[in-house]
């Protein structure tokens, strides 16, 4: 095999490791390694890659065991990919990007892939990388890992890294009671004094649905600077949407939904200010928001606590929210936000041109293709039912993702035929 080849493993199991793969010779010419069919290519041994490699791509493995599965080098892709299981105990994650060796991994790229199954600290953990692009990854936290020294733990994971996007990423129902007692959220930020600053971290399009702890929790102190989140959706998660400590970046959130949560919408405990605009709170076990958290344009209701610029009190339940996704034309939501836009996440496209890597054109741009159906939907409740058929993973029909998402509000569609888009 040379490079910029492309090798087609024949379906099967196979109980080895991949071995040494050419390094592809630029931009467009990756070396690709990909299997005969999508998920036909199960691994059961360690994927170890090292910091030489680069212009790599893998396409449609799956890679299942619960030894290490590291990606360090630069301009590495995996597409379709799935990742299931890893260690009970230990610093060890499901997959992790970078590490405390090296300083030069970057240009990392997964995308339609998802993590799951027992054991890791972290199902997937960016660390000590730079460039990073995570699109339409999706997690669910089966538990199976336990800390003797109070170690977090967490499903997307962004530690002492920067400039990594995070587009159309969904954890979901890692609602089990069997985690470890420092399971701090869904997506977890954080960066102490490290190698490199958490600066230039973007959330775009991403949900965290029926979860323990939180949707997001921040926890830097390593000067970073640059953090966004928008569009996104927090919905039946038990601690709260959002929570900082220790926070040495400012952030803003422009249309989030933070919906039917056991506690407060945003907990903002750290010395930085949140800038909340466009957005939806409702049903919460706490307020909406707390500390120095400026919230304008926005919604609540139960509890309608907040006063200020562009602050309503809708249910939305009968102010146009009808889909968890989006805010229905015509309803008052749809007009709520800042300049008679919208308040409430609108997570209706992709983000992010198909392989592409951070940086590339359009790389993280609002495309005209809609996100929903969601892609590969059924493989991926058949990898995660072969663990656990809780959630999505218990509908046997051809679109479990996608109803069990836009049905939640309680309102019934037939994907076949649905208009996703912005009615």
């Amino acid at each position: 095999m040379s490079s910029g080849d492309t090798l087609i493993i024949v379906n099967g199991t196979y109980h080895e490791q991949i071995a040494a793969v050419p390094n592809g010779s630029g931009p467009d010419r990756y070396t690709t390694i990909k299997a005969e069919s999508d998920g036909g290519v199960v691994l059961t041994k360690s994927f170890l890659l090292d910091q030489a490699r680069s212009y790599i791509s893998f396409e449609g493995l799956k890679f299942d065991t619960t030894e290490n599965k590291q990606v360090l080098g630069n301009h590495i892709r995996f597409m379709r990919c799935a990742f299931k299981g890893g260690q009970a105990g230990g610093n060890n994650g499901n997959v992790t990007v970078g590490t405390n060796d090296y300083n030069n991994t970057q240009y990392i790229l997964f995308e339609d892939s998802w993590m799951y199954g027992a054991g890791g600290r972290y199902k997937l953990c960016i660390y000590n990388s730079d460039k990073v692009v995570l699109r339409r990854v999706v997690v669910r936290d089966d538990g199976g890992w336990t800390s003797d020294n109070s170690d977090p733990e967490a499903g997307i994971t962004v530690y002492q890294s920067s400039n990594v996007s995070i587009q159309n990423a969904l954890v979901i129902d890692s609602d089990l009671g069997t985690y470890d007692n420092d399971n701090v959220g869904a997506f977890y930020l954080t960066g102490h004094a490290g190698n490199r600053s958490s600066s230039n971290i973007e959330y775009l399009g991403s949900m965290s649905i029926n979860n323990k702890s939180w949707g997001w929790s921040i926890d830097t102190d390593d000067g970073g600077i640059g953090l966004s989140l928008r569009d996104v959706i927090v919905y039946a998660q038990e601690a709260g949407g959002l929570a900082t400590s220790n926070t040495s970046m400012d952030l803003t959130i422009q249309r989030g939904t933070f919906g039917n949560i056991g506690g407060r919408g945003i907990g903002n405990w750290g010395t930085k200010s949140i800038t909340v605009s466009d957005s939806v709170f409702w049903n919460l076990g706490n307020s909406s928001a707390n500390g120095n958290t400026n919230v304008t344009y926005s919604s609540t209701f139960n509890p309608s606590d907040l006063t200020g610029t562009g602050i309503t009190h809708y249910n939305p339940l009968t102010s146009g929210l009808l889909y968890l996704p989006r805010a229905e034309s015509g309803g008052p939501l749809n007009t709520a936000g800042q300049s008679s836009g919208e308040a409430g996440a609108q997570v209706l496209h992709q983000i992010g041109v198909s392989g592409t890597q951070w940086g590339e054109p359009d790389y993280n741009a609002t495309q005209p293709a809609l996100l929903w159906p969601w892609p590969h939907e059924s493989r991926i409740r058949d990898d995660f039912a072969t663990v656990s058929s809780r959630g999505f993973a218990a509908d046997p029909g051809a679109y479990p993702i996608t109803k069990y998402i836009w049905e939640i509000l309680g309102q019934a569609i037939n994907p076949a035929s649905f208009n996703f888009a912005k009615n």
